[in-house]
C-alpha cells in the first residue's frame, strides 16, 4: 500500500488552477501539515462579458494597428536613393496622404491610384489626429491613429490654421534599409538629402 494519505474527492475544472494555502490540518504524525485547498471561483456562465453586461458594439477600426512599420531594403554600390522622403502614409476613406520626415505632405492620390497635385493639403504639416466622442475630444500625435481624423497645419499665408481629412483607416510608417559599398555612404546621403530638400 501506498503511504501517501488520501486525497479528497474534489471536483477540478479545466483551465482554472486550485490555489492552495498552508493551514493548520495535520496529517499523520510526523508528516508535514497538509495544504488547506480553496475552491476556485467559478466564471459567470458566458463568460465575464456576459456578467458585466451588454457592451457597446465595436468598430473594426478600433482592432486596426496603431501604425504599421514597412521596411523598404535597397542593396548596390549605389542604391536608388530618389524618393526616401516618403515617410508617412496615412489612408483615409477617400485618399491616400504621404509625408516626408518633416511630415509635411508631399503627395496625395485616391484610392484608386490617381495622383491630386493641386490638393490643397500639399504643402501643410501633419501634426496629429483627433476623435470626438461626446463632449470628449481624444488627440493623437504626432500620428493620427485609426478611427481617428488627420489634422494638417496649414502654411503662413493660406486661410485657416488646421484643416481634418475623414476618418483614417490606416497609417504606415516606412523604414529605408539602404546596404552600401563603403566608398559610397557619402555619396548615398549626398542623394538622400538632396530629394528631402532640407532648404526648402
Amino acid at each position: 500500500m501506498s503511504d501517501e494519505p488520501e486525497r479528497p474527492n474534489r471536483p477540478t475544472v479545466r483551465g482554472y488552477a486550485t490555489p492552495c494555502l498552508t493551514g493548520q490540518d495535520t496529517g499523520e504524525a510526523g508528516r508535514a501539515p497538509a495544504p488547506r485547498c480553496i475552491p476556485p471561483t467559478m466564471p459567470p456562465p458566458g463568460g465575464p462579458s456576459e456578467a458585466a453586461g451588454p457592451c457597446c458594439a465595436s468598430s473594426p477600426l478600433d482592432h486596426a494597428p496603431l501604425v504599421e512599420i514597412e521596411v523598404i531594403h535597397q542593396h548596390g554600390p549605389a542604391p536608388r536613393a530618389d524618393r526616401p522622403y516618403r515617410t508617412l502614409e496615412v489612408y483615409t476613406q477617400n485618399r491616400i496622404y504621404t509625408m516626408n520626415p518633416w511630415m509635411t505632405c508631399v503627395g496625395v492620390r485616391d484610392r484608386a491610384g490617381d495622383e491630386h497635385p493641386e490638393h490643397a493639403f500639399l504643402g501643410c504639416r501633419l501634426v496629429g489626429g483627433q476623435h470626438r466622442e461626446g463632449e470628449r475630444i481624444e488627440l493623437s500625435y504626432p500620428f493620427p491613429r485609426p478611427g481617428t481624423e488627420a489634422v494638417f497645419e496649414r502654411p503662413e499665408g493660406k486661410p485657416g490654421t488646421f484643416a481634418r481629412t475623414s476618418t483614417v483607416t490606416r497609417v504606415v510608417l516606412r523604414l529605408h534599409v539602404v546596404t552600401v559599398a563603403p566608398r559610397s555612404v557619402a555619396p548615398t546621403w549626398s542623394e538622400i538629402t538632396g530629394s528631402l530638400n532640407l532648404n526648402g
